[in-house]
C-alpha cells in the first residue's frame, strides 16, 4: 500500500510504489509534493490529479455532446422539415389511415423497403413492420407482406410512377437518426439524385446486422440504376460492411464523414462502462480499436472519399486523442488508404453533417469524383507508399 498527497488530500494507492518530488510554485514561497505510482492505475498514468480530472471531464463532455445531438435530431419539425399536421386525402378530408405521427424510426426500427419517399420499417424488438410516408405518418402496420400490400394500393391510387435514375443513400451515425443528414437532401436533389435517408437501429444491433438492413432496402430499389452512399461516422462503417458482404453492380461512389475507419480510441476507453454499453449497444463495443470487426472490413472497391473534421492543430479538439481530431475521431483513424480523395474541414464530429463545406464537397464528389471545386485530388495512400 502507498499514500499519495494531492493538494493536501491523502490518497491510499494499493499495489504500487510511490515516487515523489518537490515542485516549487513561481513565487518560490510554497512547494507542492507531486507523487505518482509505478503501477498501471488510472491516476498513476497521468502526471497530476488535475490532468486526470481534465481528461475525465473531456470524456464525459464527449458523451454528453453525442447525446445532445441525438436529442436535437428529435426536435419538432420546422417549416423546412416534416409537417406536424394530419395528412389529408385527395378529397381534402383527414385520412384516418394516416393519423399516427411517428418519430420516423430512431433506435428501434430499421428501413427494409424504399419507394420514392415511402418506406417500410422493421421493429427490432417486436419483429413487426410499419409503412411510413415521407413525413413519417404511419399508414399500415403488421407483417411485411401486409405493409407491401398497403403500399401497392397507395401506389395504384396515387398513380405513383416507377423509380428511375441515380440515387444517393444517406447513413447517419451511432445514436443519431436520418434527420441528422437532412441538409444533404436539397443539394443532392438539385443535382438530379433521388435521395433515400436510411434509418437503422444503430444502438440495438451490430454493424453487420445494420448492413443486412441496408441490403434489404437496396434490393427494394427497383428501377434505380446507380447508387452512391454518404455515411457519417458509424454510417461509413455500415456502408463498408455492406460492400464486404453484398455485391450490387449499381454501386458507384462512397463518401465517409468522420468515420473511425481504424477504430475509435474513445470507444476503447469507455467500452467497459455500463452507461456506455447501455447507450451505444453492440455497435459501440465494435468501435473500439481492439475489436476485430473494423480491422476485418476491406476498403470499398469503388471510388470513395474521406472528409475528416479537424481543429487544424497538433492536439485537435480533444486532448485525449493523438494528433488532430474532431473531438471524437482522430484524423489518423478517419483516413483510409485507397481513398481517391480526402478533405479536412474545421468541425467537431457531431456537426460534420451540418457543415456547408463538407456538404458541398460530398455532393461534388458523388457527382464529379472530386471533393474540391478545382478538381484537384488528395488521395490517401499507405504510409509505406508516402
Amino acid at each position: 500500500m502507498g499514500r499519495a498527497i494531492f493538494h493536501d488530500r491523502e490518497t491510499t494507492i494499493p499495489n504500487g510504489r510511490l515516487t515523489c518530488g518537490n515542485s516549487a510554485e513561481s513565487t518560490g514561497m510554497k512547494t507542492n509534493t507531486i507523487c505518482a505510482t509505478s503501477n498501471n492505475s488510472t491516476i498513476g498514468n497521468f502526471r497530476s490529479r488535475s490532468q486526470f480530472v481534465k481528461i475525465l471531464a473531456t470524456m464525459v463532455l464527449s458523451l454528453m455532446l453525442l447525446l445532445t445531438n441525438s436529442i436535437a435530431d428529435d426536435a419538432p419539425a420546422t417549416k423546412d422539415g416534416a409537417s406536424t399536421k394530419t395528412p389529408k386525402s385527395d378529397a381534402g378530408k383527414p385520412d384516418r389511415n394516416a393519423t399516427m405521427k411517428t418519430l420516423g424510426g430512431r433506435q428501434f426500427f430499421g428501413d427494409v423497403f424504399f419507394f420514392h419517399k415511402w418506406r417500410i420499417q422493421h421493429n427490432v424488438f417486436t419483429n413487426t413492420y410499419r409503412l411510413l410516408d415521407g413525413e413519417d405518418f404511419q399508414h399500415a402496420t403488421g407483417t411485411y407482406d401486409e405493409c407491401r400490400a398497403a403500399m401497392e394500393k397507395i401506389r395504384e391510387k396515387s398513380n405513383l410512377p416507377p423509380m428511375k435514375g441515380k440515387a444517393v443513400i444517406l447513413l447517419h451515425g451511432i445514436i443519431r437518426s436520418s434527420k441528422s443528414m437532412n441538409k444533404f437532401r436539397k443539394p443532392l436533389e438539385d443535382a438530379g439524385y433521388t435521395v433515400f435517408s436510411f434509418d437503422y437501429p444503430s444502438t440495438r444491433v451490430s454493424i453487420e446486422k445494420s448492413a443486412d438492413y441496408l441490403n434489404r432496402a437496396i434490393e427494394s430499389m427497383k428501377g434505380i440504376d446507380e447508387i452512391s452512399f454518404i455515411g457519417h461516422s458509424l454510417g461509413g462503417l455500415v456502408t463498408r460492411a455492406y460492400l464486404k458482404k453484398y455485391d450490387d453492380e449499381r454501386v458507384y461512389r462512397v463518401v465517409m464523414l468522420g468515420t473511425p475507419n481504424k477504430g475509435a480510441m474513445l470507444a476503447g476507453m469507455l467500452k467497459r462502462s455500463m452507461t456506455f454499453r447501455l447507450l451505444l449497444g453492440m455497435a459501440g463495443q465494435q468501435l473500439a480499436k481492439s475489436e476485430g470487426t473494423i480491422k476485418n472490413l476491406p476498403a470499398p472497391d469503388c471510388e470513395f472519399a474521406i472528409i475528416a473534421g479537424v481543429r487544424g492543430t497538433n492536439d485537435g479538439f480533444n486532448p485525449i486523442l493523438p494528433g488532430d481530431d474532431d473531438g471524437v475521431v482522430s484524423l489518423e483513424s478517419a483516413l483510409l488508404p485507397g481513398a481517391t480523395d480526402s478533405l479536412n474541414v474545421r468541425s467537431i464530429h457531431s456537426l460534420l453533417p451540418h457543415d456547408k463545406a463538407a456538404i458541398s464537397a460530398a455532393v461534388r464528389f458523388i457527382k464529379d469524383g472530386s471533393l474540391r471545386e478545382n478538381g484537384q485530388k488528395r488521395p490517401v495512400k499507405e504510409k509505406n507508399d508516402q
